[in-house]
């Protein structure tokens, strides 16, 4: 993620932020799963729904999201796990997925305005996101996941995804070739849609997030004059 990018996107939550709170609206709740407390090659399960995972571990945090049976825990060799892997952004846990073409998150209660993640790949993959469970209905964004630059036939290097939609999202596919990605941090806006800024769907992302920080800017140089 560039630098502009990672700017804009902070703008935009504080200005998303100062709206929602004029309008007395409900504002989403940030929620990270680090995959961290969960058992080396167990399934996530339930895990983050208040359950446990495959292997009997838990509960976890009930933050009403379920993973597919293909979604599986993996834990580093460095803390005596089974991930030939390294530098993760939350310590030695990640999630990965060893048969099929992908894995699906569900979030019952609905998220909005943004989905990221990190990623690690000898791979390439890709994350969509949809309005509906399971990953049906219409899809609100997506993006692509490059080939990190790893070493060592290990995979440490980490790199930040993230897509904005419109909407209220209730479900994500992580997609990618099985046993070659790893991803970690994954983060959501649960429980308000973005209704206060829309962002037409004919306008690429670079235009909204220009737009935002031109506003911020006059807005700095007004403060400067005065």
């Amino acid at each position: 993620m560039n630098t502009f990018g990672t700017v804009a996107r902070f703008v935009r939550r504080g200005m998303l932020a100062v709206v929602l709170l004029g309008a007395g609206a409900c504002q989403a709740s940030l929620v990270t799963l680090t995959f961290e407390g969960l058992s080396d090659l167990a399934k996530v399960g339930d895990f983050y729904d208040g359950g446990l995972d495959g292997a009997g571990q838990g509960p976890g945090p009930d933050d009403g999201i379920k993973f597919s049976s293909d979604a599986i825990a993996l834990i580093a060799s460095s803390a005596g796990g089974s991930g030939v892997f390294s530098g993760a952004p939350s310590g030695v846990g990640a999630l990965f997925f060893l048969s099929g073409a992908g894995t699906t998150i569900n979030v019952a209660a609905g998220f909005s305005n943004e989905f990221s993640l990190f990623y690690s790949a000898f791979a390439g993959g890709s994350f969509s996101i949809y309005d509906g469970l399971d990953g049906t209905g219409t899809l609100l964004g997506s993006e692509t996941l490059a080939v990190t630059p790893n070493t060592s036939n290990q995979l440490n290097a980490w790199v930040e995804g993230i897509a904005d939609f419109s909407g209220t999202a209730h479900s994500v596919v992580l997609s990618g070739v099985a046993n070659r990605i790893l991803f970690d941090n994954l983060s959501f806006d649960i429980g308000a849609a973005d209704n206060s800024i829309p962002e037409p769907g004919s306008l690429p992302l670079v235009v909204t997030a220009a737009a935002v920080l031109g506003l911020a800017g006059q807005r700095r140089a007004r403060a400067l004059r005065s």
